[in-house]
C-alpha cells in the first residue's frame, strides 16, 4: 500500500518492469508484518545487542528481486533502465536506485525471531494477493471517546449511515428484511455517484455483538464490495477497524482506467465518515 513497491507496481502490472543498471545491485526488503514483529519481539526481549536491522534473511540482487515481482504478477521483466537513463532522470536520486545494499540480520536470527516471511516470493504472493485479482483494500482506525456498548449500536442502525456519508452522494437507506440487523439482513440503499443515480444491495453475511458485522454488496456499482467493520474496548473508549475489500467491473481494464480515482473516491468518503464521527462523539 506503500513504500517502493507501490511506485515498482503499475510499470510491472503492465508489462513494461526491468532490471535497473546492471541488476547486480543488492536490495535489502521486509515485509511489513515482520518489521512490526521484529518491534514488538524487542520491546518484549531484552536484546543482547544495541543495533538490529529490520530487514528480512534474504537480501537480492536487483536482477532477482525483478525476476521474483515478474514471476508472481505473471508478467515479463525484459525492458531494462539503463543507469545513465536513470541518472539523467533523477540526478542524484538515482544512487539510491543504483546503489546497493546487502544488509544483515543475523541479530535476529542469533536470538530465535521467527521471520513469517523469510522470502521475497512468499512475502510477494502475501503482499499482492489482492493486486493479481484486480482488488483493492481500505484499512482504516479509529478511536472514538464511547463505550463500545454506544458505538456498536451506532453503526447497527443502517440509518446513521445516511449521517456519515457526504451529501453529495444523496445516500438513502430504501428499505430493510428485517426488524433488526443480524446474519442474512438484506438492506437496499439508493445513491448518486458522480452525478448518476444507482441502487446498492447488501447482505449482512456476519454479525457478532459488540464485535464485528460484514456488510457484502449484492448488487450495486462495483464487482466485489466487501466491507468488515471490527469494534474493540480500547483505553476507555472504542477502536473501530473498516477493512474494505472492493473490485471495479470489467477486471484488469476497468481497474487500469478507472482505479486511481474510484480509489480517491473511496479514500474520500472514509475520510469524511471519520471526521463527522469525531464531531458527533
Amino acid at each position: 500500500a506503500g513504500g517502493a513497491l507501490s511506485k515498482m507496481l503499475p510499470p510491472f502490472k503492465l508489462g513494461g518492469g526491468g532490471i535497473l543498471g546492471n541488476g547486480k545491485q543488492y536490495m535489502s526488503w521486509i515485509h511489513i508484518d515482520d518489521l512490526v514483529g521484529q518491534m514488538i519481539y524487542l520491546l518484549k526481549n531484552e536484546g543482547k545487542h544495541q543495533v538490529y536491522n529490520g530487514v528480512a534473511p534474504e537480501p537480492l540482487t536487483n536482477y532477482d528481486f525483478t525476476k521474483t515481482l515478474g514471476k508472481v504478477l505473471s508478467r515479463p521483466t525484459i525492458f531494462p533502465v539503463p543507469g545513465f537513463g536513470l541518472k539523467l532522470l533523477f540526478g542524484e536520486m538515482s544512487e539510491i536506485l543504483l546503489g546497493s545494499q546487502n544488509v544483515s540480520c543475523d541479530h535476529f536470527k542469533d536470538e530465535g525471531y521467527e521471520f513469517k516471511f523469510p522470502t521475497l516470493e512468499k512475502a510477494l504472493e502475501d503482499l499482492l494477493l489482492l493486486q493479481k485479482k484486480n482488488e483493492n483494500l481500505l484499512v482504516q482506525y479509529q478511536w472514538i471517546d464511547k463505550d463500545l456498548d454506544t458505538v456498536f449500536e451506532f453503526f447497527s442502525n443502517e440509518k446513521n449511515l445516511e449521517r456519515i456519508t457526504p451529501e453529495n452522494l444523496n445516500f438513502q437507506v430504501t428499505g430493510k428484511s428485517t426488524e433488526n440487523i443480524e446474519p442474512g439482513t438484506i438492506i437496499d440503499y439508493k445513491l448518486s455517484l458522480r452525478g448518476l443515480p444507482m441502487r446498492w444491495k447488501s447482505k449482512i453475511v456476519l454479525f457478532e455483538h459488540n464485535k464485528r458485522f460484514v456488510d457484502e454488496q449484492l448488487t450495486g456499482p462495483y464487482n466485489k464490495w466487501y466491507h468488515t467493520h471490527e469494534f474493540y474496548g480500547f483505553a476507555n473508549g472504542t477502536l473501530m477497524k473498516d477493512h474494505v475489500i472492493y473490485k471495479l467491473p470489467l477486471g484488469f481494464l476497468g481497474q487500469f482506467v478507472a482505479g486511481w480515482f474510484v480509489k480517491k473516491d473511496v479514500q474520500r468518503i472514509f475520510k469524511h465518515r471519520k471526521k463527522v464521527l469525531h464531531t458527533l462523539f
